[in-house]
């Protein structure tokens, strides 16, 4: 599997590290570059005439300057590693499984919807249904209350961000046609879910919910 080119970098958790805080900026400059180094490589070496050339600095001042960055590191063997950047690589390897499964489900979903017909969730519940169907999911005639919360637990169900659910439920209960949203939905949200907006930087950009409905996010111009 290809190697991810970035990680993510929190400065505020960078600059209040009391490690980095002790740091001279000639250290601190040394210590950004063996986290690159470390995420390129999965490590960095322990000897430290090695880590001195990775940084460009002589043996003597490397020796000075270790000190003061290895506590950052952990020593397996004769390697460093680094304890954040290893969550972070278990953090993206987890997203790209949810996302394989993700793209997966959105082109079963694509599939079944220019058939005209309904989906199946793995546990045979239904899904977002063709827009030729009368309804979207059975439904108490004239009950209006239970109508438009069974069309939010299906938006819930298939929206790929679930958090913040009772903000979601406020914002979908001021929608006047839950029904039309809904058909709306179902059409753009399998693309959504895989155009580059949503899927970058592990998904940090796919609207949280409550905003998706808020914002008739429904109504983008789709960049895939």
């Amino acid at each position: 599997m290809k190697k991810a080119p970035a990680f993510q970098f929190y400065p505020s958790d960078f600059l209040s590290d009391e490690h980095v805080a002790l740091m001279t900026n000639q250290e601190v400059g040394c210590y950004i570059k063996l986290l690159c180094y470390c995420w390129k490589e999965g490590s960095i070496p322990k000897d430290t005439l090695k880590l001195s050339k990775l940084c460009g600095e002589s043996d003597e001042k490397m020796g000075s300057m270790w000190p003061n960055i290895r506590p950052c590191f952990r020593l397996n063997g004769e390697r460093y590693f680094h304890k954040r950047l290893d969550a972070e690589r278990r953090k993206q390897k987890e997203w790209r499984k949810k996302s394989v499964k993700g793209g997966r489900h959105s082109a079963r979903t694509r599939k079944d919807l220019r058939k005209g017909g309904s989906t199946e969730d793995s546990k045979g519940g239904s899904t977002l249904q063709s827009s030729s169907s009368s309804s979207i999911t059975p439904i108490a005639p004239n009950d209006k209350t239970t109508k438009k919360e069974k069309l939010f637990d299906l938006f819930w169900k298939n929206y790929p961000r679930r958090e913040g659910k009772g903000a979601a439920r406020k914002a979908w209960a001021k929608i006047k046609d839950p029904v039309s949203v809904i058909e709306k939905i179902k059409q753009v949200l399998p693309t959504q879910m895989n155009s580059k907006q949503w899927t970058k930087d592990n998904g940090d950009f796919i609207p949280h919910p409550a905003t998706y409905i808020n914002q008739e996010r429904w109504e983008d111009e789709i960049n895939e």
